[in-house]
């Protein structure tokens, strides 16, 4: 659906997530040109009326780190250990994609994050002209690049500057430096895409201690943690975006503040995988260390949904910090809207409802079993992130246009998708 003016009219609550935090009752929004123009009583005609009785409209959630095309992987090698999990079974059968399998895996995970409330997601993998022309095809907003390890530079890295250059300026896919690990990776091949990120001012992104035998292993072998010496070449500033990190110090964590680094947080993942710990949270947070909340890929995890990384996040650390305060439902709400928005450099665009902002938006059902009572604003938050669940929402709005209105997703034969996945999987795992 097209148009150059919406209204979501008469809005049980808006949940804004601006500073302030305000949540408004009864309210309506009205979108023009793809932007956000009127919050309040507004009567004012649209060229499309959503009736928002009954609902929530909160902005758009940012899945943090992806790997979207692994929609492919999803159930096929679950409870195994991460390096036999990567090395026997994940990486085999990746050497075997081919670039049409990558934009058909990453067509089921757009439709999937459009029906969880997923605006806009970051995502790391191979393939990734055929991930964009998916992405856009389906209308999401991505932030995308070519993952390189050492093994592929050679070829790689030109691929990836030539992909840079031709997305640069989209208004919806952003190209970012997609570095592995620092164990993937040598320091030639990072100083490398160090020195590509900063041509083009660009994102950089990659997993670091994710694991302890990673961080013990650079302690035996260099002396360092991971982030020691990410930190020695120089690799570190504000354009670093860090994965996982479950196996930081304190050092590193105070490295990462130095630094001004940023944190994505894969809590469902971590457990599945059996990592050992969650990221030192309460340390990173009282350093004012920017966090924000990945799915990671379905190959770990096993779906996309936001609301349940939420919950998870939120109760996991918890119990690792034996605090009940930990991790409050706004805490957690803010690691998929405002705080990501700040670490891809956008929260002037997206991350919450006001004024002047993108309309990245989505509508969620309150006309749930699950979700009432409502004894108040405090608890739609809570409803939100302990009880809310990804079928529950309703309509998802990008850059001012509705792909999906009363759980239809539209202009998209999803059937057609279904079939077209399961031929290439068919195929793939014969082979």
């Amino acid at each position: 659906m097209t148009s150059n003016s919406i209204l979501f009219e008469n809005v049980d609550w808006i949940v804004t997530q601006n500073p302030r935090r305000e949540i408004l009752r009864n309210k309506s929004v009205y979108i023009e040109d793809g932007k956000i123009v009127e919050i309040g009583d507004s009567k004012l005609d649209a060229d499309h009326i959503i009736n928002g009785r009954g609902k929530v409209l909160l902005p758009g959630l940012i899945n943090s780190h992806t790997h979207s095309s692994m929609t492919l992987f999803r159930g096929y090698a679950d409870d195994m250990e991460l390096n036999h999990w990567l090395e026997d079974k994940i990486w085999p059968l990746e050497s075997k994609l081919k670039p049409h399998d990558c934009y058909l895996g990453s067509l089921l995970a757009c439709l999937e994050m459009i029906r969880f409330g997923i605006t806009c997601f970051n995502d790391m993998y191979i393939y990734v002209d055929d991930i964009a022309k998916a992405v856009k095809e389906i209308g999401l907003r991505c932030f995308l690049g070519e993952v390189i390890f050492d093994w592929n530079i050679g070829k790689q890295l030109p691929y990836s500057d030539k992909f840079t250059k031709k997305w640069l300026n989209d208004d919806l896919i952003t190209p970012l430096v997609n570095m592995h690990a620092p164990y993937s990776c040598s320091d030639e091949t990072l100083l490398k895409l160090k020195e590509t990120a900063d041509k083009y001012n660009i994102l950089m992104h990659m997993h670091v201690s994710e694991t302890e035998k990673e961080v013990r292993d650079f302690q035996k072998t260099r002396g360092k943690t991971p982030v020691e010496h990410l930190d020695r070449l120089g690799i570190l500033n504000d354009k670093l975006i860090a994965v996982h990190c479950n196996w930081l110090t304190n050092k590193d964590v105070d490295i990462f503040s130095r630094r001004n680094c940023s944190i994505v947080h894969c809590p469902v993942s971590n457990m599945k995988l059996a990592n050992g710990r969650m990221p030192p949270l309460k340390r990173i947070f009282e350093k004012n260390i920017r966090v924000g909340l990945g799915t990671d890929g379905c190959a770990s995890n096993n779906n996309l949904d936001m609301f349940e990384e939420m919950k998870v996040c939120s109760l996991i650390n918890k119990f690792q910090e034996r605090d009940p305060t930990f991790i409050s439902a706004q805490k957690a709400l803010d690691l998929v809207t405002i705080e990501p928005a700040k670490i891809f450099e956008i929260d002037n665009k997206i991350g919450s409802v006001e004024k002047g902002k993108i309309a990245d938006l989505i509508l969620v059902d309150f006309r749930k079993s699950h979700l009432h009572p409502v004894h108040g604003k405090n608890t739609i938050i809570s409803n939100l992130v302990y009880s809310c669940q990804g079928s529950d929402v309703d309509t998802t709005i990008i850059n001012g246009k509705v792909l999906m209105k009363d759980r239809e997703i539209l202009g998209i034969d999803e059937e057609k998708i279904f079939k077209e996945v399961q031929r290439a999987v068919e195929k793939i795992i014969s082979n």
